[in-house]
């Protein structure tokens, strides 16, 4: 679960549930504090957020605590999705930039 507390974020959700009829489709929405919308991001789908404004706030949820050993990503550019971002981000981590490109 995820909200934007002041701010305004673009949130992106990708389904890896292979059993799903939206494998492999991927969603984005504007959350923003002026809205107070939240979104509800199930088991098994990626999740990426964009920071759209400076001294953007967000509070969110998890089902599990977190494992080190078990996380694994999809780059934010990773050509096979296609991914539409409003803006080219200008600050990614560098864990982010080494998760290798998507293999089906």
């Amino acid at each position: 679960m995820i909200k934007v507390l002041s701010g305004c974020v673009y949130d992106l959700i990708l389904d890896l549930r292979k059993e799903s009829s939206t494998y492999l489709q991927w969603e984005a929405l504007e959350l923003n504090s002026k809205s107070k919308e939240m979104l509800y991001v199930p088991k098994g789908f990626a999740h990426s957020i964009l920071t759209l404004e400076n001294d953007t706030e967000i509070l969110y949820f998890v089902s599990e605590f977190y494992q080190q050993n078990s996380e694994s990503g999809i780059r934010w550019d990773d050509p096979y999705f296609k991914f539409s971002w409003p803006i080219t981000p200008n600050v990614i981590s560098s864990k982010d930039q080494s998760w290798p490109l998507f293999q089906v």
